[in-house]
């Protein structure tokens, strides 16, 4: 397999076409734009460990406090600093921001490998405590992938060495032995990172983990015979009665995909970014495990179809948008796809559809062309229009303030340097041509040196 976030150099898009023009503001103004809100809010030096007055505001979404995403909006903008710096769009700005960014992560890693602003700084020796609410292995996910294209562009292991023993941290915390945390993370994001650091280093360990991370969800008997989710809350004395802001009902497991286990769930619930993130992972797994899977992971294959089927034909909007519902960010009942805010729907936000861009890609790696692609052009065309090249894209919802999105176009970077990759699918036989957009695409030719292919748009 061929990650998007490895290969898209080889593709060159037209600099006038859709997308050509999207990467140039990228290049030229969302980043620096980017780099400069993150100095203003405190995020740039967060990783230097020191008390930051927001830290103390009450949180917009309790439980969650509003710094709680710090680390990953640092991550994603490195990665997508790289991936830019990878293609050609030299910004000595940019590029000395994340050396710098680089230095103070490393600088921040705890002897034992463990990296977390949140858990250093605010509340230490709490952290693995709250996995179901707090994003500890959400962020270090993040982390985990700005490491890997820092390594693909200096060629140095500045931020891939801490990384991977952060990654050992965890394989060493997180398990199904007896003196490990039988648990898994409230939003999926460790399980996409654990699989593309084993791609890079071949160690089974990161494999393993992300494998157990995924069967493990939903388990309703996994801690001490109950569901893990009851067993932490208990642990860390949670009043049961608060819940957190986004849930509709008490005990709401299918928020976070885990009120049964992935290959027994009949419908896609709940938050759709992390259902579109959890559900890559397990296309990733499925990918890796082949010719010769275990039943465990045909099972979790059968699912993903499943649950893909029920999004694309009963909980998407013409437009490609999912996770109709605001209130917890996702999906409603079969159907349910309001015109308006007004009637409680049209959520349907930027990193959701990327999410599914994501996993129709996975599934196309080992499946014929077939709905899928018109899917992910839809996504592609409907999130990457605006004329505004920074502000949060909602495709019915508006934007929000710009400071308090840095997350979610952080999150977009990435995807506008990566998006030839979602142009182009290579299989064992044929290249094939997923979207109208005019590139070029480099591709090996059985051994006897490069071709160049690609489409072009039509001159009247």
């Amino acid at each position: 397999m061929a990650y998007p976030q490895t290969i898209f150099v080889n593709t060159t898009v037209a600099p006038a076409s859709l997308l050509g023009r999207r990467r140039e503001a990228v290049a030229v103004a969302t980043l620096l734009y980017q780099l400069q809100v993150l100095k203003e809010t405190g995020r740039y030096e967060a990783f230097k460990l020191t008390w930051h007055p927001s830290y103390s505001d009450p949180p917009d979404v309790p439980p969650v406090p509003n710094h709680l995403f710090w680390d990953s909006d640092i991550a994603k903008w490195i990665e997508g600093a790289c991936y830019f710096l990878a293609s050609g769009n030299e910004v000595p700005e940019v590029r000395e921001a994340v050396q710098e960014l680089v230095e103070m992560i490393g600088s921040a890693q705890q002897s034992d490998g463990y990296i977390n602003i949140h858990y250093t700084v605010v509340e230490p020796g709490r952290r693995w405590t709250n996995l179901r609410d707090m994003h500890e292995l959400y962020n270090a996910g993040h982390l985990i992938e700005a490491a890997l294209a820092h390594r693909s562009l200096f060629k140095n292991d500045l931020l891939l060495g801490p990384l991977r023993k952060y990654a050992d941290l965890l394989c060493a915390v997180f398990g199904p032995g007896m003196a490990q945390i039988h648990g898994y993370p409230g939003h999926p994001e460790i399980e996409l990172a654990l699989l593309r650091l084993f791609e890079h280093t071949k160690e089974e360990r990161y494999r393993s983990l992300a494998k157990y991370f995924l069967i493990e969800r939903g388990n309703p008997t996994g801690c001490q015979g109950r569901h893990f989710y009851d067993v932490e809350a208990e642990r860390r004395g949670a009043d049961p009665q608060r819940r957190p802001l986004p849930w509709p009902e008490d005990r709401c497991l299918w928020y976070q995909q885990a009120h049964l286990p992935i290959s027994l769930q009949p419908t896609i619930e709940g938050h759709s970014v992390r259902a579109m993130y959890l559900l890559t992972a397990v296309a990733d797994l499925v990918r890796m495990e082949q010719p010769e899977p275990t039943t465990s992971t045909v099972e979790l294959k059968v699912a993903m179809h499943r649950l893909w089927d029920n999004m694309v034909e009963r909980k998407m909007y013409v437009t490609g948008g999912i996770g109709a519902i605001k209130q917890w960010e996702g999906f409603g009942v079969d159907y349910f796809l309001p015109q308006g805010t007004d009637d409680g729907g049209c959520y349907a936000e930027t990193c959701a559809a990327i999410g599914v861009m994501m996993l129709a890609e996975r599934i196309l790696q080992g499946t014929s062309i077939d709905i899928r692609v018109p899917v992910t052009e839809q996504h592609i065309t409907a999130d990457e229009t605006t004329g505004d090249s920074y502000v949060r894209l909602e495709l019915q919802n508006g934007a929000r303030d710009v400071k308090d999105v840095a997350q979610d176009k952080a999150r977009n970077s990435p995807f506008v340097d990566a998006s030839g990759l979602f142009d182009s699918a290579r299989n064992q036989k044929a290249l094939e041509s997923l979207n109208f957009i005019p590139y070029y695409f480099r591709a090996n030719r059985g051994g006897t040196g490069q071709m160049r292919v690609g489409l072009r748009a039509w001159q009247h």
